[in-house]
């Protein structure tokens, strides 16, 4: 990626990508600019960290033997493995990035799922970019996209919310650290607490913390799983 990022940023963008990570201003499908810069020194520096990532373990060791507790329990029967790992990839993924397992999960992974699917094999609508876009909804597929892509806006919107007010709620009791930040930050939270710093040269919007949730999910359950 060192070596060839600046190709990669250059390839064409596509319909699938543009309904989940809101167009192009996002860490992976983005043109090479000074704000996709500052949205990767953030995932380096603050998401990705040696600390943080240390700080998953204790979460992937909990995960796990709730899996094998689930595994035991079925004793004797027939276990859908495939699903129990699925199962584990997603808490994992929730925990870490949102702080924990919440009502939607199953339909944020539903939403993703029919993402992947729609964007993975053969695509005459990838093959060829340039096809206009009218094309793409006559086709039925951009109406698919779009759904896919506002179920995943609505999820992620409900919890860039609560976690704001967790947020609001924690500082109106407790006493602000000079950097905004508090003990046991998930994800968002961070993201959330760099956006009300003010820091960045440019401001970072709702939209753009959405789609870094949204790739940062894709990683973790799909990258992982393979």
């Amino acid at each position: 990626m060192n070596t060839h990022d600046l190709d990669f940023l250059s390839r064409p963008t596509n319909a699938a990508t543009d309904s989940i990570l809101y167009g192009n201003n996002n860490v992976f499908f983005g043109y090479q600019s000074e704000f996709r810069r500052q949205i990767r020194r953030i995932c380096v520096l603050e998401l990705l960290c040696a600390k943080r990532v240390r700080s998953f373990r204790a979460i992937r060791e909990e995960e796990i033997s709730h899996l094998l507790q689930s595994i035991s329990v079925a004793a004797g029967e027939a276990v859908d493995l495939s699903s129990k790992f699925a199962d584990l990839s997603n808490n994992i993924m929730a925990r870490a990035i949102v702080g924990g397992r919440c009502k939607e999960q199953a339909l944020f992974q539903l939403a993703l799922d029919e993402v992947v699917q729609y964007n993975s094999g053969f695509s005459i609508f990838n093959l060829f970019p340039s096809i206009p876009k009218f094309i793409l909804r006559i086709a039925g597929w951009q109406k698919k996209l779009d759904r896919c892509g506002q179920k995943l806006d609505g999820i992620a919107e409900k919890l860039l919310q609560e976690h704001i007010q967790k947020r609001v709620n924690f500082f109106s009791t407790s006493h602000e650290e000079q950097d905004g930040s508090f003990a046991d930050e998930d994800m968002m939270d961070v993201l959330i607490r760099i956006q009300q710093n003010g820091s960045l040269q440019f401001p970072l919007s709702n939209e753009n913390i959405k789609s870094v949730i949204n790739v940062l999910s894709i990683c973790f359950i799909y990258i992982d799983d393979n």
